[in-house]
């Protein structure tokens, strides 16, 4: 696994794949190098624009541990690169409810919401109460 995060850190995108996929066939029993394994192999996958396997990753590492707000982040933005802004608000969301100080997901789901008309309806529906 560490071999994978150095050729990341390298800029060595296929040979760190590579290197998570051996890691990951290695260490079956490791529950807990199970989930950095899927995650920084999302991370990865996410850079190289492979942006299906990179979801499957997250989705994989979201099995092993759904309580990791950076990881409902970057999901979220997977789901903004495939074009799905309503599940990358669900996911900020979910990154929001784990850590409500989480900047990045604050700022990019009130972009999103901004972007989506949403941040207006709910501005009048937060006037209209009154």
């Amino acid at each position: 696994m560490n071999v994978g995060r150095t050729y990341k850190n390298l800029n060595k995108s296929k040979q760190a794949e590579e290197a998570y996929l051996v890691a990951k066939s290695l260490m079956p029993q490791v529950y807990s190098m199970w989930f950095i394994c899927f995650f920084d192999r999302g991370e990865l996958l996410l850079k190289m624009n492979k942006l299906t396997e990179a979801r499957d990753a997250y989705l994989r590492a979201l099995e092993l541990d759904g309580t990791n707000a950076d990881l409902w982040y970057n999901l979220a933005i997977v789901n903004i690169e495939m074009k799905d802004p309503s599940e990358a608000l669900k996911n900020f969301n979910h990154a929001l409810e784990l850590n409500p100080r989480h900047k990045l997901a604050l700022f990019n789901s009130a972009l999103l919401m901004q972007e989506s008309g949403e941040l207006r309806e709910r501005e009048k529906i937060q006037l209209n109460a009154f």
